[in-house]
Parts: C-alpha cells; structure tokens; sequence
C-alpha cells in the first residue's frame, strides 16, 4: 500500500514500524507533514517545518509523537481515504 499511495501523490513516503502509522513525509517547500494509517486513511498535517518532521522522524514511537503533536494539538490537516489497496 506504501508504494501506490506514494506514487499516487507523488511523494517517497518513508515506511515505520508502528501499531499506528503505516508510513509518512514531508513537503519542505509547503511545510506539509503527511502520516499514512494503517487503518487505509492519509492526513496532510499543515504547518510543519523541517524540524517538525526531524523530530518524527527520530522520534522511538512515530504513533506516539503523531498523537501528541497532530492529534492532540488539532493541527489543521485534510484527509483522504484510501480504497482499493
């Protein structure tokens, strides 16, 4: 599912080993951050600076740091669902 959803919108979405998070990325030009669920939904989380996505990234639990600077927050985001994968 990474790869089609990754080719889909045009982005290298970077797979983690998480009980939540399937995969994410980030647009640096947008300062978008974009989380991939395993429950098939996509989020793109606004106003995310690079430093943001350095932190998830080297964050131990990626499910953990989206709950608690996304989630909780109510970042902005837009959501897809993604069908067929």
């Amino acid at each position: 599912m990474v790869s089609q959803v990754s080719e889909a919108i045009g982005l290298s979405l970077i797979p983690c080993n998480s009980s939540n998070v399937l995969a994410f990325a980030h647009v640096y030009q947008k300062k978008w951050i974009y989380i991939l669920f395993k429950n098939k939904t996509l989020y793109r989380y606004e106003e995310q600076d690079y430093n943001a996505f350095i932190s998830l990234l080297n964050a131990e639990s990626k499910g953990m740091w989206v709950n608690e600077h996304l989630v909780k927050p109510k970042i902005k985001c837009s959501k897809w669902s993604i069908e067929g994968t």
